[in-house]
């Protein structure tokens, strides 16, 4: 079986940026008052918060090599970005 962390963070990181472009120039009033906006955030927390759990038992050996697997997950040559 593959191990799925790197894609599933992969996948957090996007959710993550798409979330905080949709809040970039809003106050939090503006956010609370409105549905359309906060329904979008909330849907794109949910796949940071589903990867968050097989990450958090990763031992320390196992994070060091993370950032090197989500650039190979997504098709980077170069290991380092």
């Amino acid at each position: 079986m593959a191990d799925r962390r790197p894609k599933l963070l992969f996948d957090a990181l996007g959710a993550i940026t798409a979330a905080r472009s949709f809040i970039a120039n809003l106050s939090f009033e503006a956010y609370a008052a409105n549905l359309l906006v906060r329904s979008a955030v909330e849907r794109r927390y949910r796949p940071a918060s589903h990867a968050g759990r097989p990450v958090a038992r990763m031992g320390s050996h196992e994070i060091t090599s993370v950032p090197r697997k989500i650039a190979n997950s997504a098709g980077s040559t170069d290991a380092a970005t």
